[in-house]
Parts: C-alpha cells; sequence; structure tokens
C-alpha cells in the first residue's frame, strides 16, 4: 500500500463524511426547525425586548430628570426623540432588505421602469402572469394569457429581443 492510499483510507475511516451522507436529511430537518423557532419565537422575542428597553429608558429619564409634567409637553422632547432614533436604528437593521433589492438592482415592474433598465442595456427577468401566478402555481398550472401582452409590449418598444430561459441556458455571456 502507498502512502497516498494508506491515508487516503485513514482520512475515510477517521471522518464523518460517511456520517454526513447517512444522516444529511436529519441535519436539514434539525436546519428547518431552528429557522421555525427563530422566526416563530425569538423575532417576536426581540421586538419585545425592545420595547422594554424603551420603556426602561423612559423610566430613567424621568427619574434622573424629575420630570412629573404630562408626558404630550416639551419636557419630554429629548427622551422621544432618543426613542425615535433607537427605533429608527432597529427598522433600518430590520428591513435593510430594501438596500440589498437596490445594490441587486431589483425594482418594481412597470412597463416604463422596464423600458428604461431595457433601452440602457440592461437584462430583465418577467414572470408571466405577474407575482401571484408566480408564487401561488405548480408545475401543472396553465398560465392564462387571456389579453395580456405587457412584456412582449416593453420588448418591443425597446427593441429588444425576448429570450426564454431554454436559450439563456445555451447562451454563454462575455
Amino acid at each position: 500500500m502507498t502512502d497516498l492510499s494508506c491515508l487516503a483510507y485513514v482520512l475515510e475511516e477517521w471522518t464523518v463524511v460517511e456520517y454526513l451522507k447517512k444522516y444529511l436529511f436529519h441535519m436539514i430537518i434539525a436546519l428547518l426547525t431552528m429557522s421555525a423557532i427563530l422566526v416563530v419565537f425569538i423575532v417576536p422575542l426581540t421586538i419585545l425586548f425592545f420595547i422594554y428597553l424603551s420603556n426602561i429608558l423612559l423610566l430613567i429619564y424621568q427619574r434622573n430628570s424629575e420630570v412629573k409634567a404630562d408626558p404630550l409637553s416639551e419636557v419630554w422632547d429629548s427622551a422621544r426623540k432618543t426613542i425615535a432614533s433607537f427605533w429608527d436604528i432597529y427598522a433600518r437593521i430590520w428591513h435593510g432588505l430594501k438596500l440589498l433589492l437596490e445594490v441587486t438592482g431589483v425594482m418594481p415592474g412597470s412597463r416604463e421602469e422596464c423600458l428604461i433598465a431595457l433601452k440602457n442595456g440592461h437584462l430583465v427577468s418577467i414572470s408571466p402572469g405577474g407575482v401571484r401566478e408566480a408564487l401561488f402555481s405548480d408545475e401543472s398550472y396553465q398560465l392564462m394569457w387571456g389579453n395580456r401582452k405587457g412584456f412582449a409590449q416593453v420588448a418591443l418598444d425597446a427593441k429588444v429581443d425576448i429570450l426564454k430561459p431554454e436559450r439563456l441556458k445555451k447562451k454563454t455571456f462575455v
């Protein structure tokens, strides 16, 4: 036995590759379960934590400043601005998917915006039937064309070709 084949045998025996193949399904189920727990429990608890943290900050402000005025008076303006800044930062982090969409070039699918993008030389991906049919259909769904011709009209107006997914797989871009 050569050293290389001996090393391969030892690595095969000592590593968990075989166990990973055997338990991959179980690992996927565990990850999905943990994701569900994260979404269902941890996200609402985080929001609840921030609500309590805001209340604690307001109580600290009230005690340190010995404020006994009406909460809607101008005395509370600095506290309101602090809490608003705190929630603004939280919202920017939580809802920062907007920045992700802008950086990756995802945009609303109005005809005018698609036409501008095509005229500027960008590729535009369109789902015939719109989002409703794209999300709630399966491979047996029959698209109802009716009088729909929006994406075709946009392509005609922009004077570009319509590429089907089959053609995109064969076409190479340089």
